[in-house]
């Protein structure tokens, strides 16, 4: 039986239960993988999307946009190891990923801008001119 109260004695817990605690606080790797986390910002001129892609390679990534939908999709490779290590816990997880994000507007695809830095990927999505909001002045009658 595995407690986690810090208001259990010592004497009654589990002796793993600090080594469980530090690792029960960590998102589930397998999620994280199939579903990369993502922030979308709507601008003037279009969208920015961020990606969190950890130890992908930017060769390893795919982007296609077609009218308002956006699809990520790409594949975090394993490390080469030895056999020798002794592992504890392994989360990390490798495998292939994607993400679909459809947006309120039609994005021009030919001004779509990638990149990566720091294990995130960032996807700059300009709105059509025809979807851009147009300013009506108003003249005295």
């Amino acid at each position: 039986m595995l407690v986690r109260s810090p208001l259990v004695p010592a004497a009654f817990r589990s002796p793993w239960a600090d080594f469980d605690r530090l690792f029960s606080d960590f998102p589930s790797a397998a999620v994280s993988t199939a579903v990369p986390a993502i922030d979308a910002v709507e601008t003037d001129d279009g969208y920015v999307l961020k990606l969190d892609v950890p130890g992908v390679a930017p060769s390893d990534i795919e982007i296609s946009v077609e009218g308002d939908t956006v699809y990520v999709a790409g594949e975090r490779k394993a490390e080469s190891e030895e056999k020798k290590e002794n592992y504890v816990r392994r989360e990390r997880t490798v495998g292939k990923f994607s993400r679909t994000v459809t947006l309120p507007y039609q994005i021009d695809n030919d001004k779509v801008a990638a990149k990566v830095r720091d294990g995130v990927l960032e996807l700059r999505l300009p709105k059509r001119d025809a979807d851009k909001p147009k300013r009506i002045s108003v003249r005295p009658a």
